[in-house]
């Protein structure tokens, strides 16, 4: 029998998704739920979803997510390109504004937490993948750094409106 996955949005609105869930093809007890929620008024929300496998077993998982304003500058990751890298990596960022002047700053850290590289940039007409750098993993000295895990700190304004955005983002040094 076909048992419905149900989907509840901050508890009181529900929805009937299971035409929106595919299996994945080579892990039968995995799958994919795509549905996609409209008009949501910014701010804080909750999704529950609910599933019952053909031996009656039921899944629920909840994700709280943050809607932004229509306008709000978005920047949803960095990226660093190869990643690990050896002796230089790319870095930049996706954002929602596509076209835009943007400004920003970027903040290289060791796995402590200390500071290792800063610099500020411009990306004017930014694409939405918007590289803005390369680093070749030395410090400000030039000293090559050793192998480690390295944390990006992206925080990024639009010269437009003022809109500001900040993530943060992971980069692995292998010498």
């Amino acid at each position: 029998p076909n048992r419905p996955i149900t989907a509840i949005l901050d508890g009181d609105t529900t929805f009937i998704v299971t035409t929106y869930y595919q299996n994945d093809t080579n892990k039968p007890n995995k799958g994919r739920l795509n549905f996609q929620l409209f008009g949501l008024k910014g701010g804080n929300h909750r999704i529950t979803v609910t599933a019952l496998d053909v031996a009656g077993n039921q899944t629920t998982s909840t994700v709280d997510f943050n809607v932004q304003g229509q306008n709000s500058l978005i920047v949803s990751k960095t990226f660093g390109w190869p990643n690990p890298f050896k002796d230089q990596v790319k870095i930049g960022f996706y954002h929602n504004r596509s076209g835009e002047d943007l400004v920003g700053a970027l903040t290289i850290c060791n796995s402590l937490g200390q500071p290792i590289h800063h610099m500020e940039f411009e990306a004017p007409s930014s694409p939405f993948s918007t590289q803005i750098t390369e680093w070749d993993g030395t410090n400000p000295d030039g000293s090559k750094l050793p192998s480690g895990l390295y944390i990006l700190r992206l925080s990024v304004r639009s010269l437009l409106d003022g809109s500001k955005s900040e993530v943060f983002g992971k980069l692995i040094l292998s010498n």
